[in-house]
């Protein structure tokens, strides 16, 4: 992390000294950064969350079927490696959509990052990489012909280009502005 980011976030928090009931002095620390809202209506934001969710849940689908096919064109490192990626950016996703699921207004600085940010970022990750796998395919399917299992290979890296596209594309659903972009004080 570079120093502004830390410097950052340990601004965004205080240290409290306070006495527990035994008498002992104990620290805790409290927020005081700036406060952040969602942007969107929460009507759209719940069913936002439903076609996230379906995406997502489709995204790894299309990682895993060709990841457990064992044949030729997923023996080229150019073709499996994108995947294993994919799959990291999957459980990525997952977890950023479980964090804007667990948050609740108004947001902290971290759950931000945690959330929206991560939904954004993995699922650019998702699109570069199951592109560069697909374009690995169609070099091969060039040189090797086109063969049942291999075409269904193919056809799933791109319905997984498809996926994270529609994710990234949907990903404003979780846009957050702080107090001061939205008006509120």
């Amino acid at each position: 992390m570079d120093p502004d980011r830390i410097s950052e976030r340990t601004s965004d928090y205080s240290i409290e000294y306070f006495r527990d009931k035994k008498g002992r002095l104990k620290k805790r620390s409290v927020y005081n950064g700036p406060d952040f809202y969602y942007v969107l209506p929460e009507e759209i934001r719940k069913k936002a969350v439903i076609l996230m969710g379906g995406l997502i849940a489709a995204a790894i689908v299309f990682t895993m079927i060709p990841l457990l096919m064992a044949n030729e064109l997923m023996h080229k490192w150019y073709t499996s490696l994108p995947f294993i990626v994919c799959l990291f950016a999957d459980i990525h996703l997952v977890m950023g959509l479980v964090c804007y699921l667990r948050s609740s207004e108004p947001l902290k600085r971290d759950e931000v990052k945690s959330g929206f940010e991560r939904l954004a970022i993995w699922s650019l990750f998702d699109m570069i990489f199951s592109f560069t796998s697909f374009v690995g395919q169609v070099i091969w399917h060039v040189k090797n012909g086109f063969l049942a299992a291999d075409t269904l290979i193919t056809a799933s890296t791109l319905f997984l280009f498809i996926c994270s596209v529609m994710i990234f594309r949907a990903k404003g659903f979780a846009e957050t502005a702080d107090n001061k972009g939205l008006g509120r004080q």
